[in-house]
């Protein structure tokens, strides 16, 4: 067992890419942050936040949870469901029929070829931060990030 990180330790992105849930609460919003775990000595670490963020006052929110992830196979399956799960939604909110072999295939495809680019600037942020990080952290010992 991987010993708690501090706040120095996680990887914040400058920019938010929360993602939102339905606003079904009504003081609060749910968001779902996706951060880094960076700590000296031990394997880098994904972590996604559950967090329940006041709508009028920001000091009454708190986290709900956290999932962190050191194994890649576990983000991409979590990637895979949400994937399959956004293509789901998109065949419901258009018609209620199920859709055929070769309608699926095309959505997914879409889906990635329309993302492929955000997701390629998402990793250049992502490696940016955790370079900052490290370089604020021990500026004579810094890791180096892989280059993509």
């Amino acid at each position: 067992m991987v010993e708690q990180p501090s706040k120095t330790d996680l990887v914040p992105f400058g920019w938010k890419q929360d993602v939102r849930a339905d606003d079904t609460l009504r003081e609060f919003k749910q968001v779902i942050r996706f951060n880094f775990v960076d700590m000296p000595g031990v394997p880098l670490r994904a972590q996604i936040l559950f967090d329940r963020v006041h709508k009028e006052n920001t000091k009454l929110s708190k986290p709900v949870g956290f999932f962190r992830v050191s194994d890649t196979e576990e983000l991409v399956r979590l990637a895979k469901n949400s994937l399959a799960s956004a293509v789901i939604l998109a065949f419901f909110q258009h018609s209620k029929s199920r859709p055929d072999a070769e309608r699926i295939h095309r959505a997914v495809h879409d889906i990635l070829e329309f993302n492929e680019a955000d997701v390629e600037s998402l990793v250049h942020v992502m490696l940016g931060e955790i370079e900052l990080h490290r370089q604020a952290r021990a500026p004579d010992k810094a890791i180096p990030v892989p280059s993509p």
